[in-house]
C-alpha cells in the first residue's frame, strides 16, 4: 500500500470511529479497536476497550456530535498516528457539554486493516 493509500485508509477509519461513536455502533467500534486498546480521557482516567465499550453501550458515555476541525496523519511503516481536533458534544458520566478535544490515535496495521491501539485526549 502506498503512503497515500494508507493516509486515505486512516482518514476513513477516523471517520468511521466518529460515526460509530455518535450512532453507538458497538460492533463497528469493536472492529476498529485493537483487543489491547486503551483510552486515556481528558481527566487522565485510562480505560480498557472492554470497559469503554461497556460505558458506551450503557449510555454512561453518549456521543451526540463530532465536528472535526483539523486532522493530521503520520504513517511510519505498520504504525501510524492520527491527531485530530474535534468539538465533541456528549454526555459523559452525567455531564453534558461540548468539549474541544485534541485526540491522538495510535494505529497498527494488521494485514490490510488499521486498528486503534491507543487514544489519548486533551482539551485545547
Amino acid at each position: 500500500m502506498s503512503t497515500d493509500d494508507d493516509r486515505a485508509a486512516l482518514l476513513a477509519a477516523d471517520a468511521e470511529l466518529n460515526r460509530a461513536l455518535v450512532e453507538q455502533d458497538i460492533d463497528a467500534l469493536d472492529d476498529l479497536l485493537s483487543p489491547l486498546f486503551t483510552a486515556v480521557h481528558i481527566t487522565g482516567q485510562q480505560q480498557t476497550k472492554t470497559d469503554w465499550l461497556a460505558q458506551i453501550r450503557s449510555g454512561r458515555m453518549a456521543y451526540d456530535r463530532v465536528d472535526q476541525e483539523h486532522v493530521d496523519v503520520t504513517v511510519d511503516g505498520d504504525s501510524a498516528t492520527v491527531v485530530t481536533r474535534n468539538r465533541i458534544t456528549a454526555s459523559i458520566w452525567g455531564s453534558y457539554g461540548t468539549w474541544p478535544l485534541e485526540s491522538t490515535h495510535t494505529y497498527a496495521r494488521t494485514g490490510d486493516t488499521w486498528v486503534i491501539r491507543r487514544s489519548a485526549a486533551t482539551t485545547y
